[in-house]
């Protein structure tokens, strides 16, 4: 009984730090006036306007990387149904792309980004 809550709890310690380097973290308002979240060395802001869905892509220290050569889905709860985004490079630091409803500003869902190296990197928003 004892080693099995030793396996455990080891289990757990190992696990803890793993995720935390992974954990994608919310920081608050863009300057777009969407939800900022960080993952892969990358803050995405999320602005949703009808059915319009703009990505504005930053690095670390949220300085706008240009958009041309990357690649973006995104997968949302749309009008209660998840709803699958292709968001295309726009002007600047911009991906954008249409949902077939409505998209809520808090929706919840993925953002699955491709850079033109072709490496990708996915950020949540919940």
């Amino acid at each position: 009984m004892i080693l099995s809550k030793l396996v455990i709890a080891a289990g757990l310690l190992t696990a803890v730090p793993a995720l935390a380097q992974h954990a994608p973290g919310h920081h608050g308002t863009g300057p777009n006036g969407g939800r900022i979240e960080e993952g892969g060395g990358y803050h995405l802001e999320l602005v949703a306007k009808d059915r319009r869905l703009d990505v504005y892509l930053t690095d670390e220290a949220q300085k706008a990387i240009p958009s041309a050569g990357y690649k973006a889905t995104a997968i949302l709860v749309v009008v209660g149904k998840p709803a699958r985004i292709t968001l295309e490079p726009g002007e600047g630091n911009r991906l954008s792309g249409s949902a077939d409803g409505p998209v809520a500003a808090d929706a919840k869902g993925a953002v699955r980004l491709t850079r033109p190296d072709g490496k990708t990197a996915s950020i949540s928003f919940h």
